[in-house]
């Protein structure tokens, strides 16, 4: 989700152009949505719809359509683009709390968000490291290219180093069965 807000003000001028300067605040707003939309489809795929709760993800589908024409028409009306990307945004926290409402009963969602609060430490590292390196290199696609590399490196090398030494069971477990297969 940072990665895109980071590298917006390089990405927008080297892949779109200048004229398109003004994107960078729509595509780093936009970008936010990705936390919904994973939230949300996983929740939708992985439990609703294996668990024949059908109900739910058409309560969500409904009520998001309904709230994104209603948000739409009022916010675009007033500031444009940008009220279509909050208009978006919002409705994608609507649609992803449906869906935490309807699977809260078997889902823990405060452990999963507890455990989940380390990945803000990677991520804002990440997002520093970023932001420094695109203010040294400029507006180039070469800077584009090494924050995306480094962002990635950052993140992923930080959070493995992490799930390694807090022993995490995924983790832990990958690494059990690798070893035994080369046994």
């Amino acid at each position: 989700d940072a990665l895109p807000i980071c590298i917006a003000p390089e990405f927008v001028p080297v892949f779109l152009g200048k004229e398109f300067i003004e994107c960078i605040n729509l595509l780093s707003m936009i970008s936010i949505t990705i936390l919904f939309l994973t939230l949300s489809n996983t929740i939708r795929s992985q439990y609703l719809i294996p668990q024949k709760k059908d109900t739910a993800f058409i309560v969500a589908a409904f009520s998001g359509a309904i709230v994104n024409v209603i948000l739409n028409t009022i916010l675009i009306q007033y500031y444009g683009a940008m009220g279509a990307v909050v208009a978006t945004v919002i409705t994608e926290f609507i649609v992803a709390l449906i869906h935490i409402v309807y699977a809260k009963v078997d889902i823990k969602f405060l452990y999963i968000l507890k455990s989940s609060m380390f990945f803000l430490f990677p991520a804002t590292i990440m997002l520093i490291a970023v932001r420094l390196i695109g203010n040294i290199m400029g507006i180039r696609i070469i800077t584009v290219l090494i924050q995306i590399a480094v962002g990635g490196i950052i993140y992923l090398g930080i959070s493995a180093i992490y799930l390694i030494i807090s022993k995490d069971e995924i983790v832990y477990n990958y690494l059990k069965k690798r070893k035994d297969k080369k046994k």
